[in-house]
């Protein structure tokens, strides 16, 4: 058995290393981040957006590792229940990402966006038809339109037909 840690009464766990790991990541990326050349200086450029995903990260972790902590002073170790990890669904899970990655590739963004968000809701415990269609469709809509029109990045089109269908898709979005 594990001591207990000595200011909180309890064991240290996953939570708590990785709250702190990504506080790390976030603070030695936006340090690398920094040194970084700036072009123009009249615009955002590419730079910027990286910068905010990681000011967000950095942010989230601070605040999930300030939840944990503070939940660990009111829930006792008697209380704790341990839950058998479902590891098909996780292989599962990273499986599909791995097929998502190389899906932009092949048939594009929007395309795979489409099957991959509606895999892993279903992989999630989302069953209705209605649901998984219009939480796919939107959030391809919506990320699609922050990439390409607000943050100008290119995003993968496909090979052969996908190019084709991705260019079509991009032309009714008006990019």
């Amino acid at each position: 058995m594990r001591e207990k840690h000595p200011r909180k009464g309890g064991k240290i766990d996953g939570d708590f290393f990785f709250c702190l790991a990504l506080i790390i990541a976030a603070c030695f990326l936006l340090s690398i981040s920094s040194t970084t050349i700036k072009v123009d200086e009249n615009s955002l450029g590419p730079f910027f957006w990286p910068k905010v995903i990681l000011v967000g990260m950095l942010i989230c972790g601070a605040m999930k590792l300030f939840f944990h902590l503070r939940k660990r002073k009111s829930i006792s170790e008697d209380n704790h229940v341990n839950v058998p990890t479902n590891y098909k669904a996780l292989i599962f899970a990273v499986v599909l990402t791995f097929g998502y990655f190389l899906g932009i590739v092949l048939v594009g963004y929007p395309i795979a966006s489409l099957i991959f968000v509606i895999a892993l809701s279903y992989l999630g415990g989302i069953r209705s038809i209605k649901l998984l269609a219009s939480v796919s469709v939107g959030l391809t809509l919506i990320t699609s339109i922050l990439f390409v029109g607000v943050m100008y990045i290119s995003l993968p089109r496909g090979v052969w037909i996908f190019y084709d269908i991705t260019n079509w898709f991009f032309s009714l979005i008006k990019f």
